[in-house]
């Protein structure tokens, strides 16, 4: 998981907090339904998020300023000296908070995970750490090779997540892949893809690939065909370029009158694919 992403969530948690705003980010795909129900409960019941005292903030960010300079037993030290001020509830889940966004930052990700479970049974805890620290467990599960543990963390967060981005549902169609669910896994990068087409943004490379070990999966050639005519438009190579030449002569050689593309039409793209390799 991106270290960039676990600092800027962290930190806009923090001027969140400071200044009394409702963050909202989003991440992650759609392994449980979107209950508004829900959603409207618990923002009933939580309220606004509470506001840091401004010292408490302080330590905060000198202890983010550490961790950016890898610094990590200063920052612990920094956070460690809040608690003998005396913390309120809110504060003493973002010092929990705080820690486990260290724990991460060194990569010590079981501590980590277990600081983020910690953080969840706060009582006094914000809709924005507690959606934030559903989305991390997520991603630390999926990083630590226990799927089925994301996917549960995810449904969690995604129960209170209206409109999931693309990288949701990449993020779900990579933890099935993992447990073989190939099934669920085209579902959800087929979902990540039309997301990506209405917004008119390539995927990744890390994105096509994983679609098209996809297609290959279930033998849906001509949507591998169409995708890698994309892919190598994005992200050309000599690789990707002889794939799309050898897909396309193996669909000629199968090429049936039931086939959806004519015999013309995979020959010119094969043409033009074999003069981008001279």
């Amino acid at each position: 998981m991106s270290k960039y992403i676990i600092r800027t969530l962290v930190v806009s948690i923090l001027c969140s907090s400071l200044f009394g705003f409702s963050f909202i980010f989003t991440s992650s795909a759609e392994a449980q339904t979107f209950d508004a129900g829900a959603t409207k409960s618990r923002k009933k019941a939580r309220g606004r998020s509470p506001v840091l005292r401004e010292k408490i903030y302080k330590y905060l960010v000198e202890a983010e300023g550490y961790t950016k300079q890898q610094k990590y037993d200063s920052a612990f030290r920094t956070i460690n000296v809040m608690q003998q001020i005396g913390l309120t509830p809110a504060e003493e889940a973002q010092y929990i908070n705080f820690k486990a966004y260290i724990y991460s930052e060194q990569e010590r990700f079981p501590e980590a995970i277990k600081a983020y479970e910690k953080l969840l049974q706060q009582p006094k805890l914000s809709i924005q750490l507690e959606d934030m620290s559903m989305n991390i467990l997520a991603k630390l599960y999926l990083k630590t090779g226990e799927s089925e543990k994301s996917i549960e963390y995810m449904a969690r967060y995604l129960k209170y997540t209206k409109k999931p981005p693309a990288s949701s549902f990449v993020f779900l169609a990579q933890a099935f892949y993992n447990l073989k669910d190939n099934e669920s896994a085209l579902h959800y990068m087929a979902q990540a893809k039309s997301i990506n087409a209405k917004a008119k943004q390539p995927m990744s490379e890390m994105e096509y690939d994983l679609l098209h070990s996809l297609f290959l999966a279930f033998d849906q050639k001509y949507d591998d065909l169409k995708l890698l005519q994309e892919m190598v438009k994005h992200y050309p190579s000599n690789d990707r370029w002889q794939t799309l030449i050898d897909t396309c002569k193996k669909l000629i050689e199968e090429h049936s009158e039931q086939s959806p593309m004519s015999l013309k039409k995979l020959n010119s793209i094969m043409s033009k694919a074999e003069k981008k390799l001279r």
